[in-house]
């Protein structure tokens, strides 16, 4: 009812560690506030979305994350749908972010899907080969946790002719 968890309350209600602890603190053996959390999620959120590469310890906050949710009586360390949704992740996202599809969400996988590419893309090709005409075909990854579209920018820098010397072709041929 006091509005913060002090480092006590975080270790014994959540199993937070020191560490855990002072990532939601702002870094200081203070008191977690809701503002802390808050953070925390828009950060790791932001990355699972592609809008940005988490800055910081990917590893230390997914695992906090999880440790706040994780409120079964097993405390196995990875988020049920339910407790998912307590983070406000919805069954599709879930769906999305449970790799090895076996109903729970671990750290590894929210790990491995807030660490990939920025934009979420698996795949980048060219239509027409090396061609100078033709589309670059671009497919999605399988996030878009908090949805929406992304608009990503790319530098397309063709394999355009130049000669090793004057009057040589890039066969070495006058």
């Amino acid at each position: 009812r006091d509005r913060h968890i002090s480092p006590f309350e975080s270790r014994e209600t959540f199993g937070l560690t020191a560490e855990q602890h002072a990532l939601l603190s702002g870094g200081e053996e203070t008191y977690i506030v809701a503002g802390g959390i808050q953070s925390l999620l828009i950060r790791v959120f932001a990355a699972l979305d592609g809008v940005e590469a988490f800055a910081g310890n990917l590893t230390l906050a997914a695992e906090t994350l999880v440790s706040l949710a994780d409120r079964s009586h097993l405390a196995n360390r990875t988020l049920s749908p339910v407790e998912a949704l307590n983070l406000g992740i919805s069954g599709g996202q879930f769906a999305s972010l449970d790799a090895d599809r076996d109903g729970s969400i671990s750290v590894t996988e929210i790990e491995a899907a807030a660490g990939s590419d920025v934009c979420g893309f698996t795949d980048v090709t060219l239509s027409d080969g090396w061609a100078l005409k033709g589309a670059i075909k671009v497919s999605s990854g399988p996030l878009g946790v908090r949805g929406g579209a992304k608009t990503c920018r790319f530098l397309v820098q063709p394999k355009w002719y130049y000669p090793t010397e004057q009057g040589e072709d890039a066969n070495g041929v006058n």
